[in-house]
């Protein structure tokens, strides 16, 4: 199942022609030697300078007790989806340093996420992303 999402990763950072590619194929490798376990579920992902989005759609294996997409699996995609936002913009490896997620609403089992990040600004030595799910 990590054959399809390297291969889509793969389709999606090839039409991705800037500078800071070769820095953007790193950051999926290392992200998708041992992913966690929703982000091999990722579909139509999109990368753009200084943005990413993809969707990913939910099954029971994903779920909490309440039948729900499980927290960690919003967390695991911040990271992922921001910090690819990130490197797709910048020479320098993205790493994630702080993560704060508000949880709202809940996703039901059964519907299609879609998450999607952008670059909020670039400092000397800290890089910002929004991330935001619908």
């Amino acid at each position: 199942m990590s054959i399809g999402i390297k291969e889509n990763a793969q389709q999606a950072l090839s039409q991705l022609e800037i500078k800071s590619q070769a820095n953007l194929h790193a950051h999926w490798y290392c992200c998708l030697w041992k992913p966690p376990p929703c982000c091999l579920f990722l579909q139509d992902i999109k990368v753009d300078e200084g943005a990413c989005s993809a969707v990913l759609p939910t099954s029971a294996r994903l779920s909490n007790q309440q039948g729900q997409l499980h927290a960690g699996c919003y967390c695991s995609l911040v990271d992922l989806i921001s910090t690819t936002a990130l490197a797709s913009a910048d020479k320098r490896p993205a790493v994630t340093v702080t993560i704060s997620v508000d949880f709202f609403a809940s996703l039901p089992i059964g519907e299609d996420l879609v998450v999607e990040s952008h670059m909020v600004k670039a400092g000397k030595t800290l890089t910002f992303a929004e991330v935001s799910f619908r």
